[in-house]
């Protein structure tokens, strides 16, 4: 009774993980390309390893709107996003940038908008992956860090891809 027991549950375990597993590769293969503006933020962890941590301008924008409309705590944990062709510094297009347009009303969206699931946590927004780990001694090479890219799911689930600097070409240490 006890070995079926324990195998039920490592079944049960390996099919949790093959399911996260396969619904990351979906939201890879069919998730909506974006670029995110980064909020700059950089500590180290030494029981992790090297790691930055992110932050989003993006995050700032929905604490505001939260802090405005006492009515949000009923909203669902999404903001609403709209895809603009954004310009680098160097003049070069970004065609997948991400702004801020609302809270999630239950309205429905419009052409070119998104949904961006977050959490609050001590009145703090995160949403997007809040840290991307690299291999140790490659963190110079992220310090040029701007953007991040991610895969949105129609839910608003995302998947962060790579980081990318100001002219939105992914960031690959040699």
């Amino acid at each position: 009774m006890r070995k079926a027991c324990l195998l039920a549950l490592l079944a049960a375990i390996l099919a949790g993980s093959v399911g996260m597993i396969a619904h990351r590769e979906i939201m890879l293969a069919q998730g909506v390309e974006a670029f995110l503006p980064l909020a700059p933020r950089d500590p180290r962890a030494l029981m992790t390893g090297d790691y930055m941590a992110l932050d989003y301008r993006v995050n700032r924008d929905i604490a505001q709107a939260l802090r405005k409309d006492a009515a949000s705590r009923t909203h669902p944990r999404r903001a609403v996003l709209r895809l603009v062709a954004g310009e680098t510094p160097g003049g070069e297009a970004i065609p997948n940038l991400l702004v801020f347009v609302r809270l999630d009303d239950g309205s429905p969206l419009e052409d070119g908008e998104l949904f961006l699931a977050f959490r609050t946590r001590e009145h703090l927004v995160i949403s997007a992956s809040p840290a991307f780990h690299f291999q140790e001694g490659r963190g110079g090479a992220y310090e040029r860090a701007r953007y991040g890219r991610l895969r949105l799911s129609p839910s608003g689930a995302s998947l962060l891809e790579a980081l990318c600097d100001a002219e939105g070409r992914d960031i690959r240490p040699e």
